[in-house]
């Protein structure tokens, strides 16, 4: 108890500085609440997303009557904690050495870490699927369902964890396979995800079962996002060196494995398919890494599982990476290494890691977005503007502060072609933010919104 509390309060305190700026830096998270904004003013049920979030958008809107930066951002929080937790119970069960310190390092990984700072789903699924894999071990079968429900309520995808929670209650052996309680779980579940979705069933129909078609980003930025944008310059480093550890001594730890260490293997596999097929988010990640850290420390010696805290600890404090943008990206100094790659240039700061970048980073999108604001608002003739994902963060900027504006400035998350020409037929000068301009016309296949529109500088 005692050790579990520490690591709880260890995890939510070092997560303080970041809670009170804004919702977050994701376009996403600033989203979540301008989808309660939206259905209070609706009077019923919108999705934030495809294919909808019921649970996530349900405690949100539970709490929007005190809702803050501070209030949904602690939510957050608060599951990092009882996931960092709940991987220690597991390394306890699992009898890995040194539980306490790879829950320190558990808790270190800079994308799980700073996914625990913001306004997003992430953390409150991981922490209740951790649960209720636990819960499985511990043979209490309506408990994980149901945990596991409210998981999927807030991301359908954590309904995969079905596969290795089943695993792991029946075992290997056909004539000790569990039926029963693997009924009780599959129907339980079953019940309880479809209770939690029929709201959305009920306002979309089966389409709302989809998602959106994304580009598949560059490939220089799928390999960062996936590497260096989940474990920190440092973890990497660390990850690589024990994966050709691992393969130099591969029939040895081969002879190791055990029926516990293919259950890990299957979220492993399965949400790391998940990640190659849209590496869109480090953040998307985040489901493989308490089972991955699993197997790693279940083979590795004990010095290793000691040193993996600290090397965690220091990959979230040194050594950060990150795009130099005074719009949306981290204040890269004078003597950080820069270097530009796709198009955009980032750099690496010695003294400061991910912790110190992100803090950074959502100081200047605050700024950006008040000057934003604060220019919008000065206009006087009938403007229409292009806020591509600024949008969520001007409107909840706004509104949570209830500050006039002004009805001849009208925004857009992005606008047709069609649309642009319908506004200036009707005298609206066409403005867009930074970047903007190269989004919507991208998604017109068009150069339009460039040739009749302006750009609105900071």
């Amino acid at each position: 108890m005692k050790n579990s509390l520490s690591l709880f309060l260890f995890s939510y305190l070092l997560k303080i500085p970041f809670l009170n700026l804004g919702y977050g830096p994701e376009e996403d998270s600033w989203g979540h609440v301008q989808n309660i904004w939206e259905m209070k003013e609706a009077g019923h049920y919108i999705m934030s997303r495809l294919p909808g979030h019921p649970v996530y958008e349900a405690l949100l809107y539970l709490l929007w009557s005190f809702h803050s930066p501070l209030i949904y951002n602690s939510i957050s929080a608060i599951a990092a904690g009882l996931a960092v937790v709940a991987f220690y119970k597991l390394a306890k069960h699992y009898n890995i050495a040194h539980a306490y310190y790879i829950s320190a390092a558990f808790m270190f990984v800079p994308t799980f870490f700073l996914s625990g700072t913001y306004t997003i789903d992430y953390t409150l699924g991981l922490a209740l699927s951790l649960w209720a894999f636990y819960a499985v071990l511990k043979n209490k079968v309506l408990l994980a369902a149901l945990l596991l429900a409210m998981a999927t309520g807030t991301r359908i995808t954590w309904i995969l964890m079905l596969f290795p929670m089943l695993a792991a209650l029946n075992g290997y052996r056909p004539d000790k396979f569990k039926f029963k309680e693997s009924l009780v779980l599959l129907f339980t579940f079953a019940m309880f995800t479809a209770l939690a979705y029929s709201i959305v069933y009920n306002t979309y129909g089966i389409y709302f079962f989809s998602t959106y078609s994304l580009p598949y980003p560059p490939l220089a930025k799928a390999i960062y996002k996936g590497t260096f944008g989940v474990w920190g310059l440092l973890g990497t480093i660390a990850l690589f060196g024990l994966s050709i550890f691992f393969v130099i001594r591969f029939k040895f730890y081969l002879k190791q494995l055990r029926w516990r260490h293919i259950v890990w293997l299957m979220p492993i596999v399965m949400y790391s398919l998940i990640y190659l097929r849209l590496p869109e988010k480090s953040a998307f990640f985040i489901p493989v890494i308490p089972f991955l850290l699993l197997l790693i420390f279940s083979l590795a010696s004990e010095k290793v599982s000691k040193w993996s805290a600290v090397i965690m600890g220091l990959s979230l404090i040194f050594l950060g990476i990150n795009i130099s943008d005074p719009l949306r990206g981290s204040s890269a100094k004078a003597h950080d290494l820069k270097k530009t790659i796709s198009g955009q240039e980032i750099f690496l700061s010695f003294e400061r890691g991910l912790y110190f970048l992100e803090l950074s980073k959502r100081e200047n999108k605050i700024k950006a977005t008040d000057r934003f604001q604060n220019a919008l608002r000065k206009i006087e003739k009938p403007t229409v503007v292009i806020c591509g994902w600024w949008y969520a963060m001007i409107d909840i900027t706004v509104k949570d502060n209830n500050l006039d504006w002004p009805e001849n400035v009208k925004i857009h998350y992005f606008l047709s072609d069609e649309e642009i020409l319908e506004y200036q037929e009707n005298g609206y000068e066409l403005l867009y933010l930074p970047e903007q301009e190269i989004v919507n016309n991208r998604k017109n296949n068009s150069t339009l919104t460039t040739e009749l529109g302006e750009l609105l500088a900071p």
